[in-house]
């Protein structure tokens, strides 16, 4: 792929960004994160508003105060999030081993399924599942946004493929999607974008919003397990993966109702999720279609 120096100057810079941050120590790293979340809540509130609205609508019952504070976390969480992403690439799996917990009983239990799908949500830190599956050898496709700047594409590629997992531009075809899983592969997929008349309203926090329907529609042509993947950190920062398998087989639906139950209870597992850990999660992209948004306080 041929890049301009602009994109050429890109693509160095966040290679050297990501050799200077595996340097540092990792507690010096965290430090550095809060720091980096503090200053773009002060200084670049990108998005706040919404954020803020979000968070109204999920927890309506709380404090100002409580929600304050959630989102004040959640810039500091997603600072972190920011500098573990430029460390990730210079791992290998003892030093990753360091600071993320995988459990041989998880890891086992996605071996012995041998492809399936991982459904996920913007929560903990995603991006570090590619690292994880990878060096333990289990085979993971994930569903990527494309880069406008193609030296940021090209690293983030080059980054996210560093140990063995696979990443696919969004738009891709369900055919090429579908070969994945039949080739006793996982692919991975985010369940929480607003996926507007293309998706399945399901119910979030009491009210409906429109999720990508793509895992249900998969698991349905294959019949393979999904798995509810999240990648959550502790107080200390350090990283635990939580796996657990969806049980459809108790669900009691019509054919026609097949894609929305399944739709809901992924939905439905996220939001337990979102309420444990509020502030690890990416307030900062609108959920709920316009109307929900009326009269919802922005303070």
């Amino acid at each position: 792929m041929n890049l301009t120096f602009s994109e050429k100057s890109t693509y160095y810079s966040l290679k050297i960004l990501s050799i200077f941050i595996s340097f540092l120590p990792r507690f010096i790293s965290i430090k550095f994160g809060i720091l980096i979340g503090e200053l773009v809540r002060l200084l670049i509130p990108i998005r706040r508003k919404v954020a803020i609205q979000n968070i109204n609508i999920a927890f309506p019952n709380k404090s100002k105060l409580e929600k304050e504070l959630i989102l004040r976390k959640c810039y500091h969480h997603f600072g972190i999030i920011f500098i573990d992403l430029f460390r990730t690439a210079q791992l290998n799996k003892n030093k990753l081993n360091q600071f993320t917990e995988f459990s041989k009983t998880d890891i086992q239990k996605l071996k012995e399924n041998a492809g399936g799908i991982i459904v996920t949500g913007h929560i903990g830190n995603w991006e570090i599942f590619l690292s994880l599956f990878g060096l333990n050898n289990i085979p993971l496709h994930v569903v990527a946004q494309f880069q406008k700047n193609k030296g940021a594409q090209n690293y983030f590629k080059e980054m996210r493929e560093k140990h063995n997992s696979k990443t696919i531009l969004k738009g891709a075809s369900s055919k090429e999607l579908i070969a994945i899983i039949n080739n006793n592969e996982y692919l991975g997929l985010a369940c929480d974008q607003n996926a507007g008349k293309k998706g399945i309203m399901v119910p979030f926090f009491k009210k409906n919003t429109s999720i990508p329907k793509g895992a249900a529609i998969f698991q349905i042509k294959t019949k393979c397990p999904i798995f509810l993947c999240y990648c959550i950190a502790d107080v200390d920062y350090n990283y635990f993966i939580v796996a657990n398998k969806l049980d459809i087989k108790s669900l009691d639906f019509e054919s026609d109702d097949k894609i929305f139950e399944i739709s809901k209870l992924i939905s439905n597992d996220l939001e337990k999720m979102v309420k444990k850990y509020p502030e690890q999660y990416f307030w900062f992209h609108r959920r709920w279609n316009r109307e929900i948004y009326s009269g919802i306080s922005r303070y």
